[in-house]
């Protein structure tokens, strides 16, 4: 039998254990029967050979091996009663514990899907991203002919490579209207390389990809059920995209859009470029056996080849990394690696909050512990009972934890606009949450549980039988437990409560730095034009500027601007060459391309030079706007207008020229993102290039959203073809813009507030026993003419002693916890001593009144029990 089955036949082997027991002890008293002896006098004497009954028992018992299994369901079940008995102390500890695990669980939770769950490819470890190396040791896109080059070269670290650009594209068909898309074009090879294929139809083929091929396309699974309503008749069916026909030749699973977000996918071949042109983004499969440092030699050969081709190139090599790194994000990031140890400190406070009502509970269990002991229980014993006890309230914490989790990650995903996260993105409670979890769990044990557990089974059985006694020897002991516990949750408060305080005072500076624009009269909308219908730039700023004078009409007081980015969006990435032509010293800005009438509709005037002339950019001038940023960091003199700088060729650029443009205006600095210092920022003209993409703003002084349907009229009107998206006011776009930064000041905010919360409910319990703990003491004191006043300093000056202790070491925390996390300066005097006065006031007021109850106190009363 194995232990197993001893476990699990407990009872009927006891059973066994009787009966055999009584077959000896019966056999015995025959044979003392037979000996001549009375029934009565052969029982006496079986009795005395066989010995003590229960010893064999016991000694047959632990023979088995199972006997501590079942001490710990006994254990179980006792506590469990003691838990059911005492409901308030067990509903606090749990209430404590599930808060601090469950925003931890909601955390890693949040970490685990942005950092470690990996995108949803098959064998995503061998898939790799390649990209180009600069002279600045940038990652940079591909040329169409390095990826050929790449691709032909048959290298023997890769199984095979694969190509994309993504591009927005206008869908429209006969039946449904026109609506804006994220569309991939991609190489023949692409879903194969992921291995991944259609669920209807095929997937791309070698002659899809080449030249006079066919104009096909794959549409992603949502854009299918939601545009198409599921047909599966769709396979073969002609759309148009982007003013041209396509016919639909498969179609993907529902939430596949690799790689960034795809709705449908056309072949690379769709579209047109120039092959020097930087835009192609490479990924590949490791060959069978190959390693990543293998891939990155080969690839960097076989690019450092083709620098050397005409036109010559300095050769920047490669890089090459693992697909899940180019996607994820880093965990050893600092600010994720603070959002994990936020949520750890939370536990911890909640763990001294639990620890301080057992030592608490404990002192009032001192007369049943030292019966327990007395009667034979070893200190070992009862070790394992209280830590038994502590065992079930973590459990019980993480069950209501796991809840908790849930709500929050819902508010979570609820506060995030649609498509703020890749699409691979999804918080589920995986095994690796699972286990995280259940190791936090164990740990709360340990943390909760072990002290008071160690120092309760350290009573003393002389003292404790006495009552008179067991206050003052229990009471010392706890006493100092608690007093490390609740310094540490107020350190640990004071410490989260800081990190809110630089949240809000980053808030603020935010909003308050810099011009104010007056959003709420601002309309914002976006235009995607088909690139079959406006191949040059002359035919896209036509419709833009019908679309600007058919909007105002013989409304004055509107303005209508067109640009390549809104202000709280950013910009294209530029670099500008600093110290002449050395490329190696370039420094990173950013561009938005923008009209005439841009900051006047923005309502932001410039604080030097002069505005773009509507025809700014179709005259030979290459002039720019900076904004002061820009201003202060590059040009040093006061006039800035008349200066000359120097940026280097875009991104994705075939000209590797630099351009030398002439400053003409210094604008405000508006942030193109929300961070708290603006970007250094450069604004070109539209007119020389502008895009099919863009961004339009009409300012009014009616309410925004009275016009939503008269922009969509008149574009109607010029090209039902063309689609409008996010449509909204610039209020509603900037709140979206900064979710980011919104969503993070809001879980740092919970955090803060639940460890105060936490803290000061502690002290409030911990201060009301210790006024029952000492009533006695204050009863007298009170008889020997002490005011009632002088009663509630005596408590509140403990309390104010404890705080003050908390304070010190959490504002040591606090600088500690900057310099960690590389964040040096963030956590001002201002911010500590703000914080700290928040955390007196809320700590004191909680104290007040178990302060007040001690000073009501009958003395007669007292001196009565005395």
């Amino acid at each position: 039998m194995n232990w197993w089955q001893r476990v699990r036949r407990r009872w009927q082997m006891e059973d066994e254990l009787d009966a055999e027991l009584r077959f000896h002890f019966d056999r015995l008293v025959g044979d003392y029967m037979a000996s001549g002896l009375s029934e009565s006098d052969a029982r006496q004497r079986a009795r005395a050979e066989f010995g003590g009954v229960e010893e064999v028992r016991d000694a047959c018992r632990d023979a088995r091996g199972t006997r501590w299994v079942h001490d710990i369901v006994q254990d179980v079940r006792f506590s469990a009663r003691l838990l059911a008995k005492d409901r308030g102390f067990t509903i606090v500890a749990v209430l404590a514990l599930a808060l601090g695990i469950g925003m931890n669980n909601a955390m890693f939770t949040i970490v685990n899907a942005l950092c470690l769950h990996g995108l949803p490819i098959d064998d995503a470890d061998r898939v790799v991203d390649i990209s180009a190396r600069d002279e600045a040791d940038r990652a940079q896109p591909l040329s169409r002919r390095e990826f050929d080059e790449l691709r032909s070269a048959h290298s023997h670290a890769l199984e095979d490579v694969a190509a994309y650009v993504n591009r927005p594209a206008t869908l429209r068909d006969e039946a449904v209207a026109a609506e804006r898309i994220n569309l991939s074009y991609v190489s023949a090879n692409a879903l194969s390389v992921i291995r991944q294929q259609p669920f209807l139809g095929r997937a791309f083929r070698l002659d899809d990809d080449g030249a006079g091929g066919a104009a096909v396309v794959i549409l992603g699974g949502n854009l299918w059920r939601a545009r198409y309503a599921a047909d599966t008749g769709i396979i073969g069916k002609a759309v148009i995209i982007n003013g041209a026909p396509a016919s639909v030749v498969g179609v993907m699973p529902e939430g596949f859009r690799f790689p960034d977000g795809a709705d449908a996918w056309q072949p690379l071949s769709a579209i047109q470029s120039p092959e020097d042109a930087r835009m192609l983004r490479a990924y590949g499969r490791l060959a069978s056996e190959a390693t990543l440092a293998e891939a990155q030699g080969s690839v960097t050969a076989i690019l450092q080849r083709q620098a050397q081709l005409p036109p010559r190139r300095a050769p920047g090599g490669a890089m090459v990394v693992s697909i899940n790194d180019r996607y994820m994000s880093n965990i050893s990031d600092p600010a994720w690696l603070a959002f994990i140890t936020a949520g750890l400190l939370l536990v911890v406070i909640a763990c001294s909050n639990v620890a301080n009502l057992l030592l608490a509970r404990g002192i009032r269990r001192g007369h049943e512990i030292a019966i327990r002991l007395s009667l034979g229980a070893t200190r070992r014993r009862i070790v394992r009972q209280l830590l038994v006890e502590s065992a079930m309230l973590a459990v019980c914490g993480c069950v209501l934890a796991l809840g908790i989790s849930i709500v929050a990650l819902k508010v979570f995903w609820a506060a995030i606009p649609k498509g703020g996260l890749p699409y691979w993105v999804t918080l589920t409670t995986d095994a690796r949450v699972i286990l995280v979890l259940v190791l936090v769990c164990i740990g709360t044990v340990v943390l909760s549980g072990v002290a008071p557990a160690l120092h309760l089974a350290r009573t003393n059985l002389n003292f404790t039988m006495k009552e008179a006694a067991n206050t003052v020897s229990a009471g010392h002991g706890a006493r100092r437990w608690t007093q490390v516990f609740l310094t540490l949750q107020l350190a640990l408060t004071v410490i989260m409560l800081s990190g809110l305080g630089i949240t809000v005072r980053s808030f603020y500076l935010l909003q308050h730095r810099g011009p104010l624009i007056d959003t709420r009269h601002i309309l914002t909308f976006g235009i995607t034009l088909p690139t079959e219908a406006y191949r040059t730039p002359e035919q896209r700023l036509a419709f833009y500027r019908t679309l600007q004078e058919r909007i105002v009409g013989g409304n004055h007081e509107m303005a209508v601007s067109v640009a390549s980015a809104l202000p709280a969006s950013p910009g294209q990435p530029r670099q500008v060459l600093a110290d002449g032509q050395d490329r190696s010293r370039s420094v990173p800005v950013r561009v938005t391309l923008i009209d005439d009438g841009y900051f006047r509709a923005l309502g932001v005037p410039l604080l030097a030079g002069r505005p773009f002339a509507p025809d700014e950019g179709a005259s030979a001038r290459m002039s720019m706007i900076v904004n002061k940023r820009f201003a202060d960091m590059f040009l040093r003199r006061e006039d800035a207008a008349g200066q000359r700088v120097r940026l280097a060729a875009a991104p994705g650029s075939p000209s590797q020229a630099d351009e030398i443009r002439t400053v003409v205006g210094v604008a405000p600095s508006l942030r193109q993102q929300p961070t708290l210092e603006p970007d250094p920022l450069i604004y070109l003209p539209l007119s020389p290039s502008a895009m099919s993409t863009v961004v339009v703003l009409v300012r009014t002084q009616e309410d925004p959203a009275s016009l939503a349907s008269l922009v969509r009229e008149t574009a109607r009107h010029i090209d039902p073809s063309v689609p409008l998206y996010g449509v909204m006011s610039l209020e509603d776009a900037n709140w979206e813009a900064r979710w980011n930064a919104r969503v993070s000041a809001g879980i740092i905010s919970t955090l803060a507030l639940i460890a105060l919360a936490l803290a000061t409910v502690g002290l409030a319990a911990l201060t009301a026993h210790a006024v029952a703990q000492r009533s006695r003491e204050l009863g007298i004191r009170l008889a020997l003419g002490a005011t009632r006043t002088e009663v509630v300093s005596l408590v509140l000056k403990r309390v104010l002693l404890q705080v003050t202790v908390g304070l010190i070491f959490g504002a040591i925390g606090a600088k500690a916890w900057e310099r960690l996390f590389g964040a040096a300066g963030t956590t001002s005097a201002g911010t500590l001593a703000i914080v700290s006065v928040l955390v007196l006031i809320v700590t004191m007021g909680v104290s007040a009144w178990p302060a007040a109850r001690a000073a009501r106190i009958d003395p007669l009363l007292m001196l009565r029990d005395q």
